[in-house]
């Protein structure tokens, strides 16, 4: 299998706080969606979270994903759910909601 990554390789977020969001429009299969930073090199097998310098949630096995390990994680998501995804470089947080 191929996974589709999108990035934004130009933009440098240095200090702030950052929001974005997604709308699933559809049944998800294995989304891993998130964060990287400077160092993130994706390839077909490689996406955000799958490796050390990304951070990934993952709507669909439910899990979190930092450097290619997991954790348990939130409930499924369902076409026409809002994921959020804040990143706060102030006080060096990361949130998702759902």
């Amino acid at each position: 299998d191929v996974f589709a990554t999108v990035a934004l390789p130009d933009l440098r977020l240095s200090c702030g706080r950052w929001y974005y969001e997604v709308t699933i429009v559809e049944e998800p299969v294995f989304p891993q969606l998130g964060w990287a930073r400077e160092g993130f090199s994706p390839d077909g097998q490689i996406g955000v979270g799958d490796d050390a310098a990304s951070y990934a949630i993952d709507g669909d096995r439910c899990k979190l994903w930092h450097g290619g390990h997991h954790s348990d994680f939130g409930e499924p998501w369902e076409p026409g759910d809002v994921v959020g995804f804040l990143l706060d470089l102030v006080n060096l947080e990361m949130n998702f909601s759902v």
